[in-house]
């Protein structure tokens, strides 16, 4: 794949991708920011035969300015 093909295949790739964060807005509860995040993508984006699970849970830390 040459560089000039890239941005066709990263829009592409885009179309029909859909990924939302509930809840809107995020708010702490604590030291924790409960969320849920749910993506949707093209059937034809997936590979036949192969399980797609989420990654497991990892703590986040980020400091607020």
């Amino acid at each position: 794949m040459s560089a000039c093909a890239l941005p066709r295949v990263l829009k592409q790739a885009e179309t029909g991708r859909t990924v939302v964060a509930r809840p809107t807005p995020l708010t702490a509860s604590g030291e924790n920011v409960p969320f849920e995040v749910i993506a949707r993508v093209p059937a034809q984006h997936l590979r036949k035969g192969v399980c797609y699970e989420p990654a497991a849970a990892l703590p986040l830390r980020a400091r607020l300015a």
